[in-house]
């Protein structure tokens, strides 16, 4: 984490900006806040999607979203049970 003294000595936040940088200091954290509150599961995916965009890989960040959501299914739920159990699953759609 970036502290105010390290900001402060770099000059990011000389006058005039310093109103500004103060506001989106205010912001980052009521983010970080409102992310803390949400389902890991659901930080977890979107920091990939984000980290794959960021990267250039926008497949790898449709496959991290479809992952999800698949593994969230009922029949997700039904392949990882009948892994576990040694059996042949019973897959029911949508």
């Amino acid at each position: 984490m970036i502290g105010k003294a390290r900001v402060a000595g770099a000059g990011l936040c000389r006058s005039p900006w310093k109103g500004v940088c103060a506001a989106i200091g205010a912001l980052a954290l009521a983010l970080a806040g409102q992310i803390c509150q949400a389902s890991p599961v659901a930080v977890s995916l979107a920091k990939q999607v984000v980290n794959s965009l960021a990267g250039g890989q926008p497949v790898t960040a449709l496959e991290s979203i479809a992952s999800g959501l698949a593994a969230q299914s009922a029949d997700g739920r039904e392949g990882n049970q009948s892994f576990k159990q040694k059996r042949k699953p019973s897959f029911s759609g949508f």
